[in-house]
C-alpha cells in the first residue's frame, strides 16, 4: 500500500501542470451570459455572477470565452407566454485550441 502511495506520489510530482490561460477573458464572458440570462424577461430565476462566474474560470487553460458568447446567443425569449428557449445553446461547445 505504501509502495503504491509513492509511486502515485513520484509519478504526479512529474506531470506538467495546466499553464493558466493568458489574458482569460472566461470570468468577463461567463458575467455577460449570466447577465443576459438575468436580464431575459421570460427568465424567473435571479443568477449571482459571482456564484456562477468564480475567478478560477480565468485559470483555465483554455479561452472559454466564444463559449459563453454562443451561450448568451442562444439563449432568448419565445411564444406568446415568453418561455425560455435554449434550443441555440445546442450549437455551443466549450474547446480548447
Amino acid at each position: 500500500m505504501l509502495a503504491l502511495a509513492l509511486t502515485l506520489g513520484c509519478n504526479a510530482r512529474h506531470a506538467p501542470a495546466p499553464a493558466p490561460a493568458s489574458d482569460s477573458h472566461n470570468v468577463e464572458a461567463c458575467e455577460k451570459y449570466v447577465q443576459k440570462l438575468n436580464d431575459l424577461p421570460c427568465n424567473a430565476v435571479e443568477l449571482d455572477p459571482s456564484q456562477q462566474c468564480p475567478p478560477s474560470l480565468n485559470q483555465n487553460p483554455c479561452d472559454t470565452s466564444a463559449y459563453y458568447r454562443c451561450m448568451a446567443e442562444g439563449v432568448t425569449c419565445t411564444g406568446e407566454n415568453g418561455f425560455l428557449d435554449v434550443a441555440g445553446q445546442a450549437a455551443c461547445a466549450p474547446n480548447c485550441n
